[in-house]
């Protein structure tokens, strides 16, 4: 086992809601959630904290919908930074980003031109984020993604994410994100209650329990991500209901127009504004005595944006599917589309309703008309979505008496205002029925004001019943820390000079989640333990089922391990702890599986070849002569000859009658020593493998040393092919020598004994050799050398320990194989000899190549 690390940073929308932008990395991989601008902001102040990344090192930057605080920020990053990833977002909100930053980068513009007016003291600087080339290339970057589509970049972490609907706007998506064996949804902004339009969140396929227990609205641990990314935006607040809010909405509008007033509704120009407008059309045809009050849709974009939303009518709900059919539900009756508007000369005499953009009236026709008609007290506005710190949208919502114009002059606030939430943002129940069906193991609360978000941190607590042991317990004293060491202008992390730290054990023994609330540039830090598990695929994951009788242990132990396969000769082997498993170890994108060498084409994507090896060795001597070299230093060799090859004796030399070609097969056939083929040369050929290589050159010395020893002068005397386990029928070894070579090693044995014994007496015959050891009862035996040491004590000859060793090698052949006998009184002292007898065999055998 061993620890992985994921870090997660909020770089925007850390306890406050605006310019969301997340930095998360793990194994490698590094991934940008979001990239948009904080409407309380101008220009370079409202960006995401971009100077915590380095954008060389961004694989990936996903864009879940097209919201200013979502996705302004995107060609800055893009395009005046080192950026050289990918971006992704789906169709939708690629064709609404392009119309909506075009409309921004103009609002950027003209406010850069006529100057901000004043009234906005948070401003550091109104320059121009992008150009509109800039603005283009970057949309000529983005790539797409439909809503269950999963994307894998082959990236060695394994990163795959798919998109979700997420039912905030036309094309929103939330991300389930796979990467290094974890799994983080980030929702974005969601909703989870269908309107008009727009169908509502979905749940994870992967966190839906189709199991029995927990009434199958509950993840199972299994399933459940590791991480959730999610917004806490209204904290504990409580929607009214749908119905209840749109009665609001449209009643409020219905007393400002009948009383004679104007009635502004500042909207985003995509979004939420198209929900609006299909709710005041419909109740508008209902109402037949307000036909002739006119509603205005003051957009540059108003056509386009309806054209949009015609166009992905299919990823909408039901309701806007079946009026497809019929017509376009977004060819409203009473609304009328202004490209453009000249707000001094706007005829403004008589009852109106206007949606105008921006929503926050930070500027623009929204800001100009909001200027001209907030003195009357008859005219009234209507704030219909979530409205941000530090915007004048959320100044009037307190009812100040006096509010600053555009141009810097201070005004009384007469006219009505009033709030009625379509924001499609999440209330508190709706967020904490998702986060308990999602059932995440860490829980990241992120695009919420600070206050909203401790609120429903609390609330998510006291929810889980009692906190965590462990991460809970960290979370409040690092932060603490912090806030001290922040207080006091120290350093807060002096590991990294450069950020702050959040740090979350993950431990798996914890049943309820951690959750953490981190401010802009604070890590979130993820310890997660790594456990490593590889699959065995193919032949390797195959029991051979062996003929046998079922008293015998091995053949039980296999019967009991395995059960049987509808066909072939195999069982599958149920694998068992202390079981070893030879094969290729694969991993690939976090999956690890062994399979054998053949099957890697079969279960990989792995190409299989081989480097075959041949080397021609000069050799002058006999083939015998290397047949008995090769035994000599190898076993395991097998021999195949071929007499239709055998080299023409045009001396007439009869001496080597046996020289046909030969091939000597070792490591399986892997190596291969051809000789007789071609006079003079013996080839060598081998698969190139680590153990192939070695077996070769072994061979190559060998084939040199065969062809210069004393041996080969006196072998090439006469014909002969000893081989060690078999002799060739028409042929057998001299007596005399084979007596010759067994007494060599017998005598060696017989040194080896002396070397550890005083006395040692030797009888030899022609395959066996008989060692008597005597010592006296005073000899002490080393037990640390296996020998014998002299006590001070006289010698007793009646005291003496005699021990009879036999070493007889079968049927005569000096293979290494010997049959070792020992009979002593002393069980030490037969057990050392033995010892000792033993090392000698394995010494003298020949190297087992199989």
């Amino acid at each position: 086992m061993s620890e992985d690390i994921m870090t997660i940073t909020p770089l925007g929308s850390g306890q406050e809601v605006g310019r969301s932008c997340h930095l998360l990395t793990f194994r490698g991989t590094t991934l940008l959630l979001d990239c948009g601008v904080h409407p309380g902001y101008d220009g370079m102040a409202g960006l995401p904290y971009f100077d915590r990344v380095d954008p060389e090192t961004v694989d990936v930057l996903l864009v879940t919908h097209f919201h200013l605080d979502h996705a302004a920020s995107l060609p800055y990053f893009t395009e005046r930074t080192g950026f050289k990833g990918r971006i992704f977002m789906t169709h939708p909100t690629k064709a609404v980003v392009r119309l909506l930053l075009g409309d921004y980068l103009r609002l950027m513009t003209m406010k850069r031109g006529g100057g901000s007016g004043g009234g906005d003291d948070n401003s550091s600087s109104s320059d121009v984020l992008y150009t509109e080339a800039e603005l283009q290339s970057c949309v000529d970057k983005i790539e797409l993604i439909d809503y269950h589509q999963t994307i894998d970049l082959n990236l060695p972490s394994g990163l795959k994410f798919h998109a979700l609907n997420a039912g905030h706007v036309l094309g929103a998506a939330m991300f389930y994100i796979e990467l290094g064996g974890r799994t983080v949804l980030y929702t974005g902004d969601y909703s989870m209650e269908e309107d008009r339009h727009l169908m509502a969140a979905e749940i994870p396929s992967e966190c839906i329990s189709f199991g029995g227990g927990g009434g199958g609205n509950k993840a199972t641990s299994s399933s459940s991500p590791d991480v959730l990314i999610v917004e806490s935006t209204y904290g504990v607040q409580v929607h009214a209901s749908r119905a209840e809010r749109e009665a609001r909405f449209t009643g409020t509008i219905e007393r400002i127009v009948t009383g004679g007033g104007r009635c502004l509704i500042p909207v985003f120009a995509l979004g939420r504004a198209q929900e609006l407008l299909l709710i005041l059309d419909e109740y508008w045809q209902e109402h037949p005595h307000l036909h002739s009050i006119p509603i205005y849709y003051a957009s540059k974009m108003a056509s386009r944006a309806l054209r949009v939303y015609q166009t992905y009518a299919n990823m909408m709900n039901a309701r806007i599917r079946s009026q497809m059919d019929l017509g376009n539900p977004f060819a409203f009756s009473h609304i009328r589309n202004l490209k453009s508007i000249d707000v001094n000369n706007f005829d403004d005499r008589g009852p109106s309703v206007v949606f105008a953009s921006p929503g926050m009236l930070q500027s623009g026709v929204s800001r100009q008309l909001f200027d001209r008609w907030a003195t009357d007290p008859k005219n009234g506005v209507l704030i219909a979505g979530y409205a941000v710190e530090h915007t004048l949208a959320k100044e009037i919502m307190s009812q100040p008496k006096e509010v600053v114009t555009m141009e810097g002059r201070r005004q009384p606030l007469n006219c009505l205002v009033d709030y009625v939430s379509f924001s499609a943002h999440v209330d508190f129940v709706q967020n904490r029925d998702f986060i308990t069906r999602v059932n995440p193991r860490n829980i990241i609360l992120v695009h919420g004001a600070k206050e909203e978000m401790g609120r429903l941190k609390g609330a998510l607590m006291m929810h889980y019943n009692k906190l965590p042991e462990v991460s809970y317990s960290l979370l409040r004293i690092a932060l603490l820390v912090m806030t001290s060491m922040k207080m006091s202008g120290a350093n807060p992390c002096p590991c990294d000079q450069s950020a702050s730290s959040i740090i979350v054990i993950v431990s798996t023994q914890n049943k309820r989640p951690t959750i953490a609330m981190p401010p802009n540039e604070v890590d979130v830090k993820l310890i997660f333990t790594r456990r490593r598990s590889a699959k065995i695929m193919g032949k390797l994951a195959e029991a051979p089922v062996t003929a046998g009788d079922d008293n015998d242990d091995d053949n039980k132990q296999l019967k009991k391990a395995t059960t049987t396969t509808t066909e072939g000769n195999y069982k599958l082997a149920e694998p068992r702890e202390g079981d070893t498993v030879r094969g290729i170890l694969v991993t690939q994108q976090n999956s690890s599986k062994i399979v054998a060498p053949e099957d890697l084409s079969t279960y990989t994507p792995l190409r299989v070849g081989s480097v075959y090896s041949r080397l021609h060795v000069p050799f002058v001597g006999k083939i015998v002569t290397l047949r008995l070299f090769l035994n000599e230093m190898f076993r395991g060799i097998e021999e195949v000859s071929d007499a239709n090859n055998n080299i023409e004796n045009v001396d007439g030399d009869n001496d080597d009658v046996n020289d046909a070609s030969v091939t000597f097969l070792m490591h399986g056939g892997q190596v291969k020593i051809i000789a007789g083929k071609t006079k003079g040369i013996v080839t060598v050929e081998w698969d190139c493998s680590s153990v192939g290589d070695v077996i070769a050159d072994a061979v190559v010395a060998l084939i040199m040393h065969a062809q210069t020893s004393a041996a080969s002068i006196r072998l090439t005397g006469r014909p002969c092919s000893h081989r060690r386990k078999k002799l060739r029928e028409d042929e057998e070894m001299d007596e005399a020598e084979l007596k010759k070579q067994t007494e060599d090693y017998l005598r060696a044995s017989h040194q080896a004994l002396k070397d550890q014994f005083l006395t040692v007496e030797a009888t030899y015959e022609a395959n066996r050799g008989t060692f008597e050891i005597k010592i006296d009862a005073s000899t002490k035996i080393n037990k640390e050398k296996g020998g014998t040491v002299k006590s001070d004590e006289e010698e007793d000859d009646d005291d003496a320990v005699v021990c009879l060793a036999t070493v007889e090698f079968e049927n005569g052949l000096v293979d290494g194989t010997a049959k070792i006998t020992v009979e002593s009184e002393d069980e030490k002292l037969a057990s050392n000899v033995r010892v000792c007898l033993q090392n000698v065999a394995s010494a003298l055998a020949p190297i087992g190549i199989d």
